[in-house]
């Protein structure tokens, strides 16, 4: 999910999501990678961090590990 969005941000969306299912794997999606972002992101909520732009590899890591979550959380 995109961190800045026009209308509110991704942190506002994620609450509604997590209210809805909290079991959801969500991942952040920035391209703002300023020191503090990644651990403030997960702290609120987000299951994984990724910054612009993507490296293919790394967003299909970050993907597996997001899925791999679901599984054994299940």
């Amino acid at each position: 999910m995109a961190l800045d969005m026009p209308l509110m941000n991704g942190l506002v969306v994620l609450a509604g999501i997590k209210k809805i299912n909290p079991s959801i794997p969500d991942i952040a999606l920035t391209a703002c990678a300023k020191g503090q972002g990644k651990e403030k992101d997960i702290a609120a909520g987000f299951d994984n961090y990724l910054t612009k732009p993507i490296c293919q590899d790394v967003l299909a890591d970050c993907l597996k590990r997001s899925l791999f979550q679901q599984v054994t959380a299940a």
